[in-house]
């Protein structure tokens, strides 16, 4: 099928529509040997009052039946994450999105598999100007708010750091502190300024090492700095120190989840029932798994198999969708993954809190359509383009 589509000057080109990978339409219960997460979007309604941090404004049926989706394809959920638009969510939207999805998860049992990791900040202090005891205070509040309904916790950088108190000790005796007073282990959220310019410099001098050595209570780290060789180092010092890395490099994802198969020595990382060998490779918690879960699902699978070859065939042709979806200004990568939830009919509107789809110009989303119906995550690639029309037609296609 022939459809027409703008290329990035504005002219309309002839584009034929690929089929969707066979691959990615198994309905076979898949088995991963990396622990995987996918950072889930929120569904927003069209209409509101304006407010993106009132409740009212999220469509709560849409954005559960997502993580379904993502559950049913094997990923555990990374809730309230930046991806959900948790600066925007504030704290007493993101409990409540939290609570939804813990509570979905634990009404399938322990052994469902329907994992979840949510994040804990200090979104929800009273003050623009708090005391590091505040910042420690919020910190544990939200990780048990997560703990006391059956998620796993990860630690969001708090721009209060950078902006009032930048010294490594202050990391050091926050996050010391923190980890301390959490009942249960917790991964730090290592985030590069390219995501939020706020957190430049986050982790200063050797603090982040000081806050992970000899800490029983931290169990790695998701990296996004998109600096694999960085990540590569970053993982073998920390499986040394029986720590893993949870890549959140969106640019180099299948060679970091690869990487090689040599073996470290030291027990096993456990995790929700399973033990995974420590080893030179990263995990993962992906923003853009979201968006490729049908394909990087079959492909982590080939991997988990020890067929590498089909793990690269599938996973590859998603780097370039993943690299224009985050390219920057690279915080506005949440309304390439919504316009792909919206095309493969996830959602009935594209539209995100604050109206941030309109971060992006149309020639973005055409070549997003493009490289996404390349990369085989479109399901049906006729339906999706039907879907795409009336935005065309709105910006003058």
């Amino acid at each position: 099928m022939k459809v027409q589509l703008p290329d990035p000057g504005g002219a309309m080109k002839d584009w034929t529509l690929l089929p969707p990978l066979a691959e990615a339409r198994e309905a076979v219960p898949p088995h991963f040997n990396r622990i995987v997460y996918a950072a889930a979007h929120i569904v927003a309604k069209p209409q509101g009052n304006g407010d993106a941090r009132d409740p009212e404004n999220v469509d709560w049926e849409a954005t559960g039946a997502f993580r379904e989706h993502l559950w049913r394809h094997g990923f555990g959920i990374a809730e309230a994450m930046d991806t959900a638009q948790r600066e925007m969510l504030g704290w007493e939207t993101s409990a409540h999105l939290l609570a939804q999805t813990l509570n979905a998860a634990s009404a399938q049992g322990l052994s469902s598999g329907r994992a979840v990791m949510g994040g804990a900040g200090t979104d929800s202090l009273p003050t623009e100007s708090p005391t590091l005891t505040q910042i420690i205070d919020a910190y544990v509040f939200q990780a048990e708010y997560i703990h006391a309904r059956g998620g796993r916790v990860i630690l969001f950088p708090t721009a209060h750091l950078p902006a009032r108190f930048p010294e490594p000790r202050h990391y050091v005796s926050v996050y010391r502190a923190v980890t301390a007073q959490v009942s249960r282990p917790v991964f730090l959220h290592w985030l590069g300024a390219m995501f939020a310019p706020q957190l430049r410099g986050y982790f200063p001098g050797e603090s982040f090492w000081e806050i992970a050595a000899d800490n029983p209570k931290v169990l790695g780290v998701k990296m996004s700095l998109l600096d694999q060789a960085a990540e590569e180092a970053a993982r073998r010092r920390l499986a040394a120190q029986g720590q893993v890395v949870l890549t959140g490099d969106d640019f180099n994802y299948p060679d970091l989840i690869a990487g090689k198969d040599t073996p470290v020595q030291g027990p096993d990382l456990e995790w929700e029932g399973r033990r995974y060998p420590l080893g030179d490779y990263s995990h993962a918690l992906l923003g853009i798994f979201d968006g490729i879960a049908t394909v990087a699902s079959r492909a982590l699978a080939a991997l988990a198999a020890g067929d590498r070859q089909t793990y690269h065939r599938l996973m590859e042709p998603t780097v370039p969708l993943s690299r224009h979806i985050f390219c920057d200004p690279t915080r506005f990568y949440k309304a390439g993954l919504v316009f792909l939830a919206y095309l493969n009919g996830h959602q009935e509107q594209f539209h995100l809190l604050g109206g941030l789809e309109a971060s992006r110009d149309i020639s973005h989303y055409a070549t997003l359509f493009r490289l996404a119906n390349e990369a085989g995550v479109l399901a049906d690639p006729p339906r999706a383009y039907d879907r795409f029309a009336p935005i065309l037609h709105a910006a003058g296609f």
